[in-house]
């Protein structure tokens, strides 16, 4: 082997042993492994761009803010577009977030417009936490119908005798399943622009690595795509 051959072996040699990971000191904890997400749940890390289909006219979102009066209340923010959002699910999952505790009687109600009779009614007596919150339909048996746009509003009660006064915040929501497709979870549906579905799997994914920066600055980012505040990265309850 002439010098020049045996130079350049001994320089990859090196290379390569330098490339090799180091062995851990005995003793040394296995790396933590990251909680698993439930099979069929797209990975939505990364850059989320929302893009609304068969979307109408803008139905009106309302954020509520604290209304003064001297005292401090929380607000209310249904984390729903300012149009009709969409859902591959007759019993989606709805989100808001509320900004501070208040001990005030909480409500959330799913009406038809024109309807009397609220599809959903549900009230607390209190509402003591702030954060994020959300509320399964299929724990109260309620099923959207297809096609049908449905307003759901969240209200904080600050008189019941001047309902006028409630802290009151309402999106619009809409069962539209994709033709020949039953999977509410499926990668296409999230990406199609079900904004309800976008929710549920992303809010999932949270749950289960709540440490996941990447996955917070995603919620974030969504949520102003949609002109909401960037509301903090804290972990949904479910409200009874």
């Amino acid at each position: 082997m002439t010098t020049s051959r045996l130079i350049a072996t001994m320089i990859l040699l090196n290379g390569w042993a330098f490339a090799q990971p180091s062995a851990p000191p005995p003793g040394t904890p296995a790396p933590a492994t990251p909680p698993a997400v439930k099979p069929g749940v797209p990975s939505l890390r990364g850059k989320l761009i929302y893009k609304p289909i068969g979307r109408g006219a803008p139905a009106g979102r309302v954020d509520a803010g604290s209304r003064g009066d001297g005292d401090e209340v929380a607000s209310l923010y249904v984390l729903a577009p300012e149009h009709v959002g969409l859902t591959t699910r007759a019993q989606p999952t709805l989100f808001w977030f509320q900004t501070a505790p208040a001990s005030l009687p909480f409500e959330i109600s799913i009406l038809i417009p024109n309807d009397p009779t609220p599809v959903l009614h549900v009230r607390r007596s209190n509402a003591t936490t702030g954060g994020f919150h959300h509320l399964d339909l299929a724990d109260h048996g309620v099923r959207l119908a297809p096609g049908v746009d449905y307003q759901w509003v969240v209200a904080l009660v600050r008189d019941p005798q001047s309902r006028s006064r409630d802290i009151v915040s309402s999106g619009w929501i809409r069962y539209s399943a994709p033709p020949g497709s039953t999977s509410s979870d499926s990668a296409a549906a999230v990406r199609a622009g079900y904004w309800y579905d976008l929710m549920t799997t992303l809010f999932a994914q949270i749950t289960a690595r709540p440490g996941d920066a990447q996955l917070a600055a995603d919620r974030r980012d969504l949520l102003t795509q949609v002109g909401l505040p960037p509301l903090p990265a804290i972990p949904a309850r479910r409200q009874p």
